[in-house]
């Protein structure tokens, strides 16, 4: 997609809705739809997602309206802004993410394994993977520094205003061992990784 940006990328594929994804898709277009889970085989209603009635409307209105359209099939589609993914949401991580990690260093580890442990896993079994917003919404239950509460609160605003759609809560994930040093995340992200160093969600048992 390098020079070519592209008005509608859809990924008809499984766990396409992962931090790590977005972040390469979104210098290239301009709204992405993906689900963090499983789809099913028969895949999206591209019949339904292109009749003549949905190419009229908008761009953002499209998107959205391809949310609603796959319910009866997706168990978790989203659809997200890349303008406001890129210009706001990945920004907000890197600033979060240098406040969490210099919190594990002042030996908030702990703070941080709890709101990992309350964040929802959208996989059935123990997984690297965490559902992203109900990280943000665990955070402020924790007890960190009015700095990095204040980066939660900037990182859940630009999450809310990336999101155009979705079928529930389960959005987007991010891998706690694979995005450590994956290069189109933001540094301050893949310091927070590092410093906490955990290669599985925690649960109730470790």
């Amino acid at each position: 997609l390098r020079g070519n940006p592209v008005e509608q990328v859809i990924l008809d594929t499984c766990l396409g809705g992962q931090l790590e994804v977005l972040a390469r898709l979104a210098p290239w277009s301009q709204f992405v739809l993906a689900s963090p889970q499983p789809i099913p085989a028969i895949g999206l209603p591209f019949e339904k997602m292109f009749a003549p009635s949905e190419l009229e409307k908008s761009p953002r209105q499209l998107a959205s309206s391809w949310v609603d359209q796959g319910k009866e099939i997706t168990p978790s589609l989203a659809a997200w802004d890349c303008e406001q993914f890129r210009g706001a949401l990945l920004p907000a991580l890197d600033q979060l993410g240098s406040c969490l990690a210099h919190e594990i260093g002042q030996g908030k580890r702990g703070e941080i394994r709890q709101a990992l442990r309350q964040s929802q896993n959208p996989d059935r079994l123990f997984s690297g993977r965490v559902d992203l917003g109900s990280f943000l919404q665990s955070l402020p239950e924790r007890d960190l520094s009015p700095k990095t509460l204040q980066a939660v609160q900037q990182a859940a605003q630009a999450f809310a205003a990336s999101l155009v759609n979705s079928q529930n809560e389960k959005t987007l994930t991010f891998h706690l061992v694979r995005e450590r040093s994956d290069e189109a995340l933001p540094a301050g992200w893949r310091d927070f990784l590092k410093a906490a160093d955990f290669r599985f969600k925690p649960g109730l048992f470790f």
